[in-house]
């Protein structure tokens, strides 16, 4: 296995150490990119097949790492958030043979086999139409019928809690400096924020002397909320810097 799977890389090495794409043609350059979505693709089927077998057989054990997802992350250059989700799906898979066979084939990515995953190990039933579904849908209208498929597995107080167990608020600075804030909340937490943000909004908008998109506005719309629980006595005011 290990001597096949060396030429290919080798093969692969030389093919990329010789690549070049700019004298191509246009059907040419998409043939090109198309193979390497599909080397893509096999290499991340196989390290999903391999990271499930280094959990299984706890070949991460005097490696030093903390647990099989710091190995892989260190190893891969990834998160270890990125990690366990390789290690969940590829979990998932022992159950799943038809969606695993069509990964090993190189039919799917790895966000679309994440997807189709997790729906299909809550609802087996719907796994031969979700893999029908990869092969006719862009990612975002997979994921659409995979959450449809997630939530009528689960009775609703049973979605709640799965939602409410995975919250979360995050931040973090980007490359350009610019605050960067995200997060995910159960519905009814999201209606609360909503409504009390919409005050703010509309006193933004008609403040506002330029027109800008309704997303800076929103953002405004946060700060001065922020600064009216800090309270601020003028909390519309620009946000100029230092």
């Amino acid at each position: 296995m290990f001597e096949s799977l060396d030429k290919a890389l080798s093969l692969l090495e030389e093919s990329l150490q010789q690549l070049d794409a700019t004298d191509l043609e246009r059907a040419a350059s998409r043939r090109l990119f198309e193979k390497f979505c599909r080397v893509e693709r096999l290499g991340a089927a196989g390290k999903a097949l391999a990271a499930r077998q280094v959990a299984d057989s706890g070949a991460w054990w005097d490696t030093g790492e903390r647990s099989p997802a710091h190995w892989m992350a260190a190893v891969a250059g990834t998160s270890v958030g990125r990690a366990v989700a390789v290690l969940q799906t590829a979990e998932l898979l022992e159950s799943l043979p038809d969606t695993e066979a069509a990964y090993r084939r190189g039919d799917l990515s790895e966000p679309q086999v994440e997807e189709i995953a997790s729906a299909a190990a809550l609802c087996p039933e719907s796994q031969q139409d979700l893999l029908a579904l990869a092969e006719l849908e862009e990612l975002v209208g997979l994921r659409r019928e995979c959450a449809k498929v997630r939530a009528a597995a689960r009775s609703e107080p049973e979605q709640h809690d799965y939602l409410h167990r995975r919250r979360y608020l995050r931040h973090f600075t980007d490359l350009e400096g610019a605050f960067r804030l995200y997060g995910r909340f159960t519905p009814e937490s999201g209606a609360v924020i909503l409504a009390a943000l919409e005050p703010f909004s509309k006193r933004v908008c008609l403040r506002a002397a330029n027109k800008e998109p309704a997303a800076a506005y929103a953002a405004d719309a946060l700060v001065a909320m922020a600064r009216h629980c800090q309270g601020s006595e003028d909390p519309l005011r620009p946000d100029r810097g230092l």
